[in-house]
């Protein structure tokens, strides 16, 4: 039976157009029937080897296939590449489920999968091994998976210590995607890895979700070491391990983890930690327990349940959370600083804490605060957001408690006095959120500590402004309304006096603001009008205008409260005569307002801008606020709705009507308010007991507002009143709508607003099929002021959303049947939709009735001759995809053919008036539109393939048809012989594109499934016609042939590719896109490497040509003569080169192949800018490449071939010997050119190459070399340079460098292992002559500065490179080198260097005679150069914060240099050189400033014991006595006694300060002794450093500082007195010391 199971029963037509699940239950079918699933395997890869079938067909049988041998078949494959992509896709769904052994089989095990790796291509290789490592996580079947990922990364990666049997066949360098899987591996192998230090090193963010046990093991292990790098780590701590802790499920493994890594940490003593590692750790543990829902509490009668045993089991987790996080700051604290939280609700979630019920855990999170400060960036809005989180009356409370602790502030507000100078500016919110009495308390409290506090306000032009600020705070903050109207009358008052006094014209305006704000705060309407009208007086004044009367003054909340005449809350009964009046007289102040807005426009220099933005704002808050309060007094009180709106609205609809008025009067047109949309839009609705009666006060005012536009448009213009529905005579609906509610407005809500938008929404329909006017005078009556029906629309169904689906359906079906008379059915419904949906409305599918899209299908047939097809079955008339219909009144109302057409547009002048005559009818999509279609089914993909391949193949002549017989050829078709009908190719909406931009687009959607065979015959014939006719289809040709690469059988593109890179070469932007990684990086190994090799041997050719053919062109005496003759045109772009030679380090080759082909391209490569990217990319393989066989090779060509060039005068032409001695007979200097790209190339590797050997290996082999042969060169064109202009004397001077005298200065100052392997890479004589240069260049004779003189002005003819060149190395200005980049910056070495003593070698003394020299040749030139000598004093001092073993270091190596300097001044110093007039230098540097940087290191406070710690503070102590012993015999001391100061404090830490100051400050006699000026000068040092000490833990050590504390204050010296006393105070406040 199986013999006679043949490929014939699988009908590849039929799978090709089946869907996937009937592909899947056909295919499942046949499988019962076959002896087995490998028969099936075989005959569908034959099949898609043809193309008979798309790959998909293949990967649907992966699915249903019970067993491994599809996906083994379709690993082994050749002939497609999809397919190995579903056969891998297919791997790693299975690799994580339980058939891991039966997968691992079929593949062959370990040996077998690497096998078959080394021929996959790299994307597929880095899918596989992403495939495995994404396994790790799975639990089924895992130590089975894990065993055998064991054994294939042992095959792929071997050891060495246990290698495998079998070797990796793969030679390309795919380490980092091989160590992707370690992974999945198991926890043996994984740390096995790790402890053999072998690379790629795991990535622990990766490791942490497959081997989290082994990740936290690992974790333990670095803080026990000491190693607290834990960045990789921090997933792990934070959110990784979501799930319960098994230990106590009312925390998350991670958070309970988190706990234990500190707990650690404090067990081991591990600070101070990496800031960002904890600040981490912290806040997210701090967010993770505010977030957790606490358990519920005992019940009320304090009964013990099982919830309240869970509440008090979670609120004990918390509580020890936070009790080990505090530990941790604190610690943390004590060993370096605060930690700085950047996390800006950590204070929130501390404030949630806090309030907790039954969380006993106070002091901790007290702790918490004060052992961490805020970002600098972070202001003081998150303490009123944390306040939220507390009831009301808590939150005073917890705000004195986070203002006393949190480090920024440490304000007590019970204290007597404050504690901080200055405070930053409090946020108003903060006094919002707080009871009023708090708010009061609090702010009383503020005022009273005297701080300098930034009160939060709006005034802020004056120096008076915080005062200000102060009391309209107080004001606002208040209850008592008598008790503030007269507070604000007597500060009315001052404000009015001053402004009234001031002669400058911004303070005159700041005092104005000031009375405008105190008025609004007395609530007085009274006030705020005897206020305006006194401030008429400023109406000239244009800068006091647009102040007083801003948006930010009069739409202000205190300004509106006054100006809307009710109170906050109406509370009890309100007399409705006194609200009448109230109301009454507020809108006359509005209206006064107004009037004051008239008067100014007179003036010059009115801004209508300003006014509109002020008025427009404050009318649109007040009526909002009346909106607002109109609720309460509806829901409060017994009042009706007509009671509220006879009493509230009736008076306030005249004043905006009235107000209107104004704005549209001809003699106010300068205002600039006559918008269409009224004086309040846009108004918001809210509170549902006042509902009726705001929405009947916006109703009446649309009626009112439409009356006075009817009577204002016809004064303006006659013609108005003769304008006939739907043209409205008034305001046009969206004018009226313009209102935001929430709620459901039903047509008895708005009656006339609601009969507005019903007609717009139903017009007549004759009317609105009406033609538009076409007399200029009706046209002009019309203007703006047309019907917008999409607005009317929406209003219309989103007003009423109980009946938007019924409002929906009707104004649906009433736009189809009445006004859709003009057009199609079709055409109808694609015009509406269009409506509908730019209104915000969507309808449902089934009502727009849309036909169904043609969907192409291949004719049924085995017919072999050729016949016609048309896709579509049912051809398009040309005639009807052009109808023009003509405009009517609807389409103006509709303004689908505006250019604006979006609700959200700005303003409301969407609906116009169309100027053309006639419109095109809406249509449905061309034939190609329908592709996009997300659910196509398959038989339509087939044909829209064959659409796309016919319809490019139709542009192109050529003899036969691309399926002139049925494709594949003998075999069962999947496409007929066929081709594209004449009707169908002449549809003119076909393609608006004629080079098939429609049919390219959809060939690029179906990719996966285009049988390659017939994408190569188009590509053929396209390539063919381009090259026959350059121009035709060039972006076609090119788009196919990418298409070809990216197909099922790229190797179909090979020859073509080939082509345009060689055989056009001026298509540099495709040589780009074909030399791509991408395309590379897809083909198998063997393909990839063919592919590449064949370019690179035809590019080389050509090369050799193009070289010939210029030697040739060259050598042609009369060309090289003859103007008009040009040099052979250039056979291969030098770009399409260096991409080529980029793509060799981009895609992973066999590092031999590739390094084979750099070498063979740099060898006969002649162009530099080919050169340097050779250079780099073989640099970039050295950089990676683990193979010492590899590095060797790389390493040797760039010996040979790079060094040299990069050494020349000019790498694009480097000197042979010959040169050089035809150059020195003929005295003419070699061509000298600043760039240089390989030499760049080196410098930049050798600052980044790893590991360290490599580096070390690098700069011996080729910097070195480098460095020499570049001076040797550099010398010999400087001796040429010379002799050419007379000018040899100068050769004692100049000392040999390279070109770029950087180089040596990069090699000594490089990192490990430079530094620490100095000596074998600088020869004591090459140091020594380049600190000969130094010294030359800072110290130039005479002879060298009037050479180089005379090269700047040009009185020596010497080429401009060649003079940029010696002026850059010989002619730079005294301290200019050194003072850009500090060469030879010995000081760096001497810090940082380990020297050596081996004779031969440079040692420390070489160093330390160039620095003497230095220091000579400095103090020479002091008197031009004191900058430069105080630099070099910083660079030799012992730097703040540097430890014991860098003390040591600067001791031996740079204390000296200092002493040096101290000993030239003190022996230059002497009688006769006072006494000399001409001395030089004419004044020394103090040496003052050298020895406060002799003081010897203070300790870091952490290393040694406590004893040693103490020792090391009072020697630096007893040094800085010395100092100041020296200093007090000083004349004038106090300069340098504060440079003291601050040196002092910048260099110990709070770990040490406290002994240094112990000492300073211990006065030895009795208090009656009188005190020398150095004691005096200790004790205010003492008392400087005392606020930067750290509190001492012991209580003894607090009272021994009391002690001298007290003795101070005992003293007989006043000033002795007064810095104890001020410190005492600073303890009071920074250590809660008990005051005096």
């Amino acid at each position: 039976m199986a013999t006679r199971y043949t490929y014939h029963r699988l009908n590849a037509r039929q799978m090709c157009d089946a869907e996937p699940a009937e592909l899947a239950s056909y295919l499942r079918k046949h499988m019962v029937e076959a002896p087995d699933t490998e028969i099936i395997s075989s005959n569908l890869l034959q099949s898609v080897a043809i193309e008979a079938i798309p790959p998909r067909v293949y990967n649907v049988w992966l699915s249903v296939c019970p067993d491994a041998s599809a996906i083994a078949a379709g690993f082994q494959q050749r002939h497609s590449v999809f397919c190995r992509v579903g056969a891998i896709k297919e791997f790693r769904r299975r690799f994580r489920t339980g058939k891991v052994s039966g997968v691992w089989q079929a593949l062959g095990g370990a040996t077998g999968i690497g096998e078959m790796m080394s021929k996959w291509s790299v994307n597929e290789v880095k899918a596989f091994c992403q495939a495995v490592h994404r396994s790790g996580t799975a639990l089924v079947g895992r130590q089975e998976r894990q065993r055998f990922v064991d054994e294939l990364v042992g095959v792929l990666l071997p050891d060495g210590v246990e290698p495998s049997e079998v070797n990796n066949p793969d030679q390309r360098s795919l380490e980092g995607d091989y160590a992707r899987m370690v992974s999945a591996c198991t926890a043996a192998f994984v740390q096995r890895w790790k402890d053999q230090g072998r690379q790629p090193a795991p990535q622990i963010k990766r490791l942490i979700q497959s081997q989290p046990l082994l990740c936290k093991q690992w974790c333990l292990d670095l803080v026990r070491d000491g190693n607290l790098d834990l960045e990789d780590y921090l997933p792990l701590l934070e959110s990784a391990m979501p799930q319960p802790s098994q230990d106590d499920p009312t925390i998350t493994e991670s958070m309970l983890f988190a706990t234990d890594v500190l707990e650690l940490m404090l067990d081991n003593d591990r600070f101070p930690v990496k800031e960002n590692v904890l600040c981490a750790i912290v806040e997210n543990t701090v967010k993770r327990l505010a977030r957790r829902e606490p358990r519920d509490a005992a019940d009320a009668q304090g009964r013990i349940t099982p919830a309240s045993r869970r509440h008090r089991a979670s609120n004990a987790v918390t509580a020890r959370a936070l009790q080990v996080m505090g530990r941790a700051l604190q610690q943390q604290a004590a060993k370096a600083a605060a930690l700085t939280i950047r996390y800006s609700e950590y204070i929130s979630n501390l404030a949630v804490l806090y309030t907790r019920e039954g969380l006993d855990s106070k002091s901790d999170m007290t702790t918490l605060l004060r052992t961490s400060r805020l970002a600098s960036h972070e202001g003081t809005q998150w303490l009123a957001e944390s306040l939220r989180e507390a009831t009301p009356e808590k939150r005073y409370d917890l705000l004195k408690w986070l203002l006393v602790n949190v480090s920024n502030y440490k304000l007590d507000l019970g204290e007597r006095k404050a504690a901080p100078s200055t405070v930053p500016e409090f946020h108003p919110m903060l006094f919002e959120v707080l009871p009023p009495t708090d708010a009061i308390d609090f702010f009383d409290n503020l005022l009273r500590l005297g701080l300098d506090m930034r009160v939060p306000g709006p005034m802020r032009a004056s120096e008076d402004a915080n005062a200000i600020n102060a009391n309209l705070l107080r004001l606002s903050i208040g209850v008592d309304t008598s008790t503030d109207l007269n507070t604000a009358l007597k500060h009315i008052s001052r404000c009015r006096e001053k402004a009234q006094t001031s002669r400058d014209a911004a303070v005159r305006a700041f005092w104005v603001e000031a009375v405008f704000r105190f008025a609004a705060l007395s609530r007085s309407l009274d006030t705020l009008n005897d206020t305006l009208l006194w401030a008429r007086r400023y109406n000239s004044d244009s800068l006091t205008i647009k102040t007083a009367y801003g948006s930010d003054v009069m739409a202000s909340k205190h300004m509106v409260e006054c100006l809307a005449g009710l109170q906050h809350r109406a509370e009890g009964i309100v007399v409705r005569t006194d609200l009448e009046g109230r109301l009454k007289q507020a809108n006359r102040t509005l209206l006064f307002i107004l009037g004051t807005a008239v008067m100014c426009q007179k003036d010059p220099a009115f801004q209508a801008h300003a006014w509109q933005r002020s008025l427009r704002s404050m009318l649109c808050n007040v009526i909002e606020s009346r909106i607002r309060k109109t609720h309460f007094l509806a829901g409060q009180s017994s009042w009706t709705n007509d009671d509220v709106f006879q009493c509230v609205w009736q008076d306030t609809l005249d004043t905006l009507i009235k107000a209107e008025e104004i704005c549209l009067a001809e003699e106010n047109a300068v205002l600039g308010m006559r918008d269409l949309d009224g004086l309040t839009y846009p108004v918001r609705v809210e509170g549902i007991a006042a509902k009726a009666a705001s929405l009947r006060f916006l109703d009446e005012l649309a009626i009112r507002r439409d009356s006075l536009y009817r009577t204002h448009r016809i004064k303006s213009n006659a013609s108005v009143i003769e304008l006939r529905d739907p043209w409205p005579r008034g305001l046009p609906n969206q004018c009226l709508q313009e209102f935001i509610y929430d709620g459901e407005i039903l047509d008895r809500d708005t009656p006339y607003l609601s009969t507005r938008l019903h007609t717009v929404v139903f017009p007549d329909a004759k009317l609105a099929r009406e033609l538009l006017p076409q007399d200029e005078d009706t046209r002009f009556a019309i203007g703006d002021y047309v019907e917008n029906y999409k607005h009317a629309l929406y209003y219309y169904v989103h007003r009423a959303p109980s009946l938007k689906d019924t409002r929906i359906a009707e104004t649906w079906n009433y736009a189809l049947s009445h006004l859709s008379d003009r057009m199609t059915p079709l055409e109808a419904r694609l015009y509406w939709r269009g409506v509908f949906h730019d209104s915000q409305i969507e309808i449902h599918d089934d009502w727009l009735e849309l036909p169904r899209p043609a969907m192409p299908r291949l004719p049924d047939t085995d017919d072999e001759h050729v016949s016609e097809w048309d896709p579509l079955h049912e051809p398009q008339q040309p005639e009807s995809q052009q109808r023009l219909l003509p405009v009517v009144t609807l389409d103006c109302m509709t303004g689908q053919f505006s250019s604006s057409v979006s609700l959200h547009d700005v303003g409301k002048k969407v609906a116009f008036v169309v100027p053309e005559e006639k419109i095109p009818a809406y249509q449905a999509g061309s034939f190609w539109d329908v592709y996009k279609e997300s659910h196509l089914s398959r038989s339509a993909e087939e044909a829209f393939i064959a659409t796309g391949l016919l319809y490019i193949d139709s542009h192109v002549k050529s003899d036969a048809s691309l399926l002139s017989e049925s494709f594949p050829t003998g075999h069962t078709q999947r496409y007929p012989a066929v081709f594209l009908d004449e009707n169908f190719l002449n549809q003119r909406a076909l393609d608006t594109n004629p080079k098939g931009t429609w049919a390219r687009a959809v060939l690029k959607r179906f990719l996966p499934d285009v049988p390659a065979t017939c994408l190569a015959r188009v590509t053929m014939m396209l390539m063919r016609e381009l090259h026959e006719k350059p121009g035709t289809l060039p972006l076609t040709a090119f788009d196919v042939l990418k298409m070809l690469a990216y197909s099922s059988k790229p190797e179909l593109a090979f020859d073509h590719i080939v082509a345009v890179i060689t055989g056009m070469p001026d298509e540099s932007s495709w040589h780009r896109q074909l030399l791509q990684a991408g395309i590379f990086k897809r083909l198998p190994a063997d393909q990839a490497k063919m592919l590449a090799s064949t370019l690179i041997h035809k590019i080389l050719d050509k090369l050799d040509e193009q070289s010939r053919r210029r030697a040739a062109w060259e050598g042609d005496d009369t060309a090289v003569t003859d103007a008009t003759s040009q040099p052979p045109a250039s056979l291969i772009k030098i770009t399409t080169v260096k991409m080529l030679a980029e793509l060799l380090h981009n895609v992973a080759f066999d590092e031999n192949f590739s390094v084979d082909i750099l070498s063979s391209i740099l060898v006969r490569s002649t162009h530099l800018d080919i050169r340097a990217a050779v250079v780099s990319s073989l640099v970039q393989i050295l950089s990676k490449t683990t193979q010492e066989r590899t590095r060797e090779a790389i390493l040797a060509i760039l010996e040979e071939h790079a060094v040299p060039v990069a050494a020349s005068m000019n790498e694009r032409k480097p000197m042979t010997e010959q040169d050089w001695l035809g150059a020195e007979t003929a005295l003419r200097l070699p061509d000298i050119n600043a760039e240089r790209p390989l030499q760049a190339s080196m410098r930049t590797t050798a600052r980044t190459l790893a590991p360290v050997t490599l580096q070390a290996a690098f700069y011996r082999r080729i910097m070195v070399p480098l460095i020499e042969s570049s001076t040797k060169n550099n010398a010999r064109w400087t001796r040429l340079f010379l002799q050419k202009y007379d000018a040899l004397h100068l050769l004692e001077i100049v000392t040999p460098v390279p070109t770029d005298v950087m180089l040596p200065v990069e090699l000594l100052h490089q990192a490990n292992p430079v530094t620490a392997s100095i000596t074998e890479l600088v020869a004591p004589q090459a140091f020594e002559q380049y600190s000969n240069y130094v010294m030359a260049v800072l110290r130039a004779p005479q002879d060298l500065l009037d050479f180089n003189k005379q090269l700047r002005e040009t009185k020596i003819e010497v080429g401009a490179n060649a003079r940029s060149h010696w002026l850059t190395q010989w002619g730079g200005a005294p301290w200019s080198v050194i003072h850009t980049y500090e060469v030879l910056d010995v000081p760096k070495l001497l810090r940082t260097a380990d020297w050596s003593i081996a004779p031969g070698t440079l040692q420390l003394e070489h160093a330390h005679a160039h620095e003497r020299k230095l220091i000579d040749m400095m103090l020479r030139q002091f008197d031009t150069g004191a900058g430069h000598w105080s630099t070099q004093l910083i660079r030799h001092e012992l730097r703040p914060g540097e430890g014991s073993e860098a003390a040591k270091k600067w001791a031996l190596n740079l204390k000296p240099m200092l002493e040096y300097m101290l000993q030239q001044v003190d022996e230059t110093r002497t009688v006769e050189w006072q006494q000399d007039p001409q001395r030089v230098p004419s004044i020394l540097p103090s040496t003052f400033l050298i020895r406060m940087r002799l003081l010897p290191h203070p300790g870091d406070g952490i290393e040694g014991s406590k004893a040693e710690q103490v020792e090391r503070a009072h020697s630096f102590a007893d040094a800085i006595m010395n100092l100041l012993e020296q200093l007090a015999k000083e004349r004038t001391y106090h300069v340098d006694f504060n440079l003291l100061k601050e040196h002092v404090k910048n260099k110990i830490n709070q770990r040490t300060t406290l002994d240094v100051v112990k000492r300073l400050g211990s006065l030895g006699g009795g208090p009656d002794e009188l005190l020398s000026t150095a004691q005096l000068l200790q004790i205010e040092l003492a008392q400087h450093l005392l606020p930067g000490a750290q509190k001492p833990e012991a209580d003894s050590e607090v009272k021994a500082v009391r002690v001298m504390l007290d003795s101070w204050v005992a003293s007989a010296d006043e000033e002795v007195r007064k810095h104890g006393i001020a410190a005492l105070r600073q303890l009071e406040r920074d250590w809660k010391l008990i005051p005096l």
